[in-house]
């Protein structure tokens, strides 16, 4: 049984895209303009996906419909869905824990969460973590919102 029974209804419609700054404190940057920024030197899958027309979104349900092992096939707009999602995840995290949030206590919830098995919100997080753009992405947003101590 998974930790997260509680937590399998995350969606990204919960996501309030302005409250997360993909870039710095100098020089905030939308999700989108991240990814246009990413796009100049990196090569997203230009190929047609299926899933990401037959999905509004990421859930827990279709996270591996869009996550698969080797992660080399996702466009920037599955990339996208993909943030967004994991970036939901944390909010749902973040949500039930004492304030201050910070990322060390962040770090200690998703390690005392982790089970590696498909429906662990933790496992699906740091499955997706391993994506560059994905990972680079949400450091930056998870960062930016909360402290680091």
């Amino acid at each position: 049984m998974s930790h997260f029974t509680e937590l399998r209804m995350v969606t990204t419609t919960q996501i309030k895209p302005r409250s997360w700054n993909f870039g710095t404190a100098k020089e905030p940057l939308l999700l989108d303009a991240f990814l246009d920024q990413k796009a100049q030197h990196y090569r997203f899958f230009q190929g047609y996906q299926p899933w990401v027309v037959q999905n509004e979104k990421v859930t827990w349900e279709n996270f591996f419909t869009f996550c698969t092992e080797e992660m080399d096939d996702l466009s920037k707009q599955a990339v996208a869905m993909v943030i967004e999602y994991c970036l939901s995840i944390v909010d749902e995290i973040a949500q039930k824990l004492k304030r201050p949030v910070t990322v060390a206590k962040l770090k200690v919830e998703f390690a005392e969460r982790y089970s590696e098995v498909y429906d662990n919100l933790a496992y699906q997080y740091l499955f997706a973590m391993r994506h560059p753009i994905v990972r680079e992405a949400v450091n930056n947003a998870v960062r930016n919102r909360f402290t680091e101590t």
